[in-house]
């Protein structure tokens, strides 16, 4: 209900509280009332105790009060108004009430009286009561929110360091507000100042531009808005940015100005601070010798240096606002890959890209790319900088191609010069063959591709058990010590290879030391961090366990270890080695996912340290050695699949032999034939693994569904991914080298066949 509005015309019914003993009076005045039309709720009290609980729970709009109560009055119920509820208004109704004691009440703060036999007044005293109450109520909410507005103001200038003025044309004197007098360094004692005193402390230099503005404004009416600069009541020179429009009155009349200003010197200062890095930076990037360009979100280019415009030959005139043009099209999908990581967030450092000229020549390059940001942090374009790398590029695989063609010569040589004699000693000796195999096996190490069958091990127990065979190995002139660390960490590695590696290194340490010494084995945990990355960039930071095998021996020189790993090198006499040992070595610990590293001095000794990833798997049980079977000889059913015909033979030979059925297929197309035919149970399948058209692995599986009992043995004479993914065996699969003798063949397919597996 507004605040002017009569109460008998609101739609909201206000709240009257009656102060009555007399129910039937209080009937009468609340009928009286509502013959008036006035719309309200009511309610009635007769004590203090329950006028108090009233004024809060009921809360009414209105209190009428009789002027005598048995034993509570009107000037009591008045006083408890005033004192709970200072804006509620209170009328007398009573019987009789004389001259003086009505003035009593007005003054003490009563609103009205009014006696019971001039009840037709009662309805007018309630009605205005109510709105010069309303009123008053809403006057001091205003004057309230106006306080609170105008301490807000103050406080907003004050803290946003914005003063505000005011301009009487007509008495001529400018009205600053606190912060003003902050911000030129005067004291608010000083009091309002004229135009002219105003514009003395403006600049010398901006005096005049401001004075234009101020008559520009009172002429045209538009507000002006300016930055100047003012001399600072220190002495210093302060940059102001300023505002003001016209007041005018009444009649259109303008009758004075009112603006703020707001000190801007720190980033005129910031802004001058970035000028001069923008013009260093400009100055850097043109005389870069690194092409350097951006391009926008859309991959226009925005900027391309000098150095760019050498290295690829179109001018910043030719490509600025234009997609990139260095990019050849088969490379498109890269730098559009390139672009997305980078716009996503990502930095990118000496990625090795292929660009190429306005005449179409290729170049290597060595890119580097950040994104740009906005204020917000949002991606804006990308930064680049190209180095060409071509002439090192090309440099470098002719340096490459010249050490592979070397290798390739010692290792040619070495294998050409081994397999002669091996060869040559076949036909008579069964022993040259299996050196022969050894060989081989030394080859695929060296070339990180012989069959793996890893498992989680404790280090500690695979150099505990080599205890024995290492002190008969290295002699009696020689002392083994090991230094094996408590709670040590396990690894997944193949425990006959990783017995390989520790014997290869003994060996060597042996060698190394012709007059005794001492070999020692360590094991520890270790944490492999940026420290030691910084000098071996190949090694992935983490958790590993170390291996040191070290001795006292005559050490290398700086020489000998840049080729200590390579294949057929050895500084042992001729006919004394192959130099494949420390070659074995680094291969098995490259493809256990382990990194090795030698430190020697002459005369001082030598340290291999093998570092293995460290894994959290509780470590599996040593398997229980085979059971071998009491015969080797066997009756069942055997499908051979093999395309080498020498091969197939032999291996017939050797089954048959043993007592075995063989049927014999050349191919796997073959083999379905034959198993189709084949009226009986087909027991195991012999397969070689890679043959033309369809591989063992294949073969196996179309038979499955016919012969579901069939168990299968692959036979390789190298690795191949339907049995062996990256070098490792998967588990389950029944998988036997070549070469091998016919023994070790019948041990396996009697081990296969004797299995509890249903297939391999």
């Amino acid at each position: 209900m507004k605040s002017d509005e009569d109460p008998a015309q609101s739609s909201e019914p206000f709240r009257l509280l009656l102060v009555e003993d007399v129910a039937d009076d209080a009937a009468l005045i609340v009928a009286e009332l509502r013959r008036a039309g006035l719309a309200f709720t009511s309610q009635r009290v007769d004590s203090e105790t329950a006028l108090r609980d009233a004024l809060h729970q009921f809360v009414p709009d209105i209190v009428l009060s009789d002027h005598s109560l048995p034993s509570f009055g009107a000037r009591e119920a008045l006083r408890m108004v005033r004192t709970e509820r200072a804006d509620t208004p209170v009328i007398i109704v009573t019987g009789s009430l004389d001259e003086e004691t009505a003035a009593e009440y007005i003054r003490a703060g009563a609103a009205d009286y009014v006696v019971k036999h001039r009840l037709h007044r009662l309805a007018p005293a309630v009605s205005r009561a109510i709105v010069n109450a309303r009123d008053v109520r809403e006057r001091k909410r205003a004057e309230q929110e106006l306080r609170r507005t105008t301490e807000f103001l103050s406080h907003a200038q004050a803290f946003a360091h914005i003063g505000s003025w005011e301009w009487d044309i007509a008495r001529d004197t400018v009205i600053w507000s606190a912060e003003t007098y902050q911000i030129f360094g005067l004291s608010p004692a000083q009091g309002s100042l004229a135009l002219e005193q105003y514009l003395a402390l403006i600049h010398p230099d901006d005096r005049d531009t401001v004075a234009g503005a101020v008559r520009r404004t009172l002429d045209t009416g538009a507000p002006f808005e300016i930055d100047h600069r003012i001399v600072h009541s220190d002495g210093s020179i302060h940059f102001l940015h300023g505002r003001g429009g016209v007041v005018r009155d009444a009649t259109g009349r303008p009758v004075g100005m009112t603006g703020t200003v707001l000190d801007i010197t720190a980033r005129k200062q910031a802004e001058e601070a970035l000028r001069q890095a923008n013009d260093r930076l400009e100055t850097l990037i043109a005389s870069a010798p690194l092409a350097i360009y951006s391009t926008d979100a859309a991959g226009a280019v925005q900027t391309w240096n000098p150095a760019a415009a050498r290295l690829f030959g179109w001018t910043a005139s030719e490509v600025v606002g234009r997609p990139l043009p260095t990019v050849p099209e088969e490379n498109g999908a890269q730098c559009t890959g390139l672009r997305r990581r980078v716009m996503g967030g990502e930095s990118l450092n000496g990625v090795e890209v292929v660009r190429r000229k306005k005449d179409g020549t290729p170049v290597t390059a060595s890119l580097s790319a950040a994104p740009l940001r906005d204020a917000e942090g949002r991606v804006t374009g990308i930064l680049t900088l190209i180095q060409d790398v071509t002439d090192v590029k090309r440099l470098e695989q002719q340096f490459f191609q010249a050490q592979k063609m070397e290798a390739v010569g010692r290792l040619a040589g070495g294998v050409a010069h081994d397999f002669n004699n091996l060869l040559t000693a076949i036909l008579g000796s069964r022993k040259a063959a299996l050196r022969a195999a050894d060989l081989t096996r030394q080859l695929l190490a060296f070339s990180r591709q012989q069959v793996l069958a890893p498992r989680v091990l404790d280090l500690n127990e695979v150099v505990a058990n080599m205890d024995r065979m290492l002190q008969r190995l290295i002699g009696e002139d020689v002392e083994l010590r090991t230094v094996l660390a408590r709670d040590l960490g396990a690894v997944r590695a193949d425990p006959g290879q990783l017995e390989q590696v520790i014997v290869n290194l003994a060996v060597n340490a042996r060698d190394a030391m012709p007059h005794g010494g001492s070999l020692t084995i360590e094991t520890a945990n270790v944490a492999l961090a940026e420290a030691y990355m910084a000098a071996h960039t190949v090694v992935e930071p983490g958790s590993y366990v170390l291996l040191a095998v070290s001795d006292t021996g005559s050490g290398m020189d700086a020489a000998v270890q840049a080729r200590v790993f390579e294949p057929f090198f050895t500084t042992k006499p001729k006919g004394q080695g192959t130099g494949l040992g420390l070659a074995t070595v680094y291969g098995i610990v490259k493809q256990s996912g382990g990194y090795i590293w030698l430190y020697s001095e002459l005369g001082r000794g030598t340290t291999f340290k093998v570092y293995l990833p460290r894994i959290d798997a509780p470590v599996e049980s040593t398997r229980p050695a085979p059971v071998i079977p009491a015969s080797l000889r066997g009756s069942e059913a055997i499908l051979l699949v093999e395309d080498q015909e020498e091969v197939r033979k032999l291996v017939r030979r050797m089954l048959e032999g043993r007592g075995y059925r063989v049927l014999v297929a050349a191919s796997g197309h073959e083999a379905l034939r034959l198993a189709e035919q084949q009226a009986g149970a087909i027991h195991l399948l012999v397969t070689d693994v890679v043959m033309p058209g369809m591989s063992g692995r294949e073969v196996a599986l179309l038979l499955a569904p016919t012969h579901p009992t069939m168990k299968v043995l692959y036979l390789s004479g190298y690795t191949d991914e339907s049995v062996v993914r990256h070098g490792i065996l998967e588990p389950g699969v029944a998988f036997l080298q070549k070469p091998f003798t016919a023994e070790t063949l019948a041990r396996k397919v009697r081990e296969v066949l004797d299995s509890d597996h249903p297939r391999s």
